[in-house]
């Protein structure tokens, strides 16, 4: 894997933790400042270069993002 790749997987990797981080603090503490954060992470997440490699995974943040605009 070139040096590009593995710091775009490596960056894929950082956004998904990271919004499961967020997602067990909303779940603990429920707010809509995190839930902002999440919608953020989402889009981020949607925009990596590489999630055009997970079709589904797109339509579902897609549809994640709905739900947790609502919230935020």
């Amino acid at each position: 894997m070139s040096s590009a790749a593995t710091s775009a997987a490596t960056q894929l990797e950082t956004l998904q933790t990271e919004l499961l981080v967020a997602i067990t603090r909303y779940g603990l503490h429920p707010d809509p400042g995190t839930a902002r954060e999440i919608v953020a992470q989402i889009g981020a997440l949607h925009r990596h270069p590489h999630s055009e490699l997970f079709p589904e995974q797109r339509r579902v943040l897609a549809q994640l993002s709905r739900v947790w605009q609502l919230k935020a």
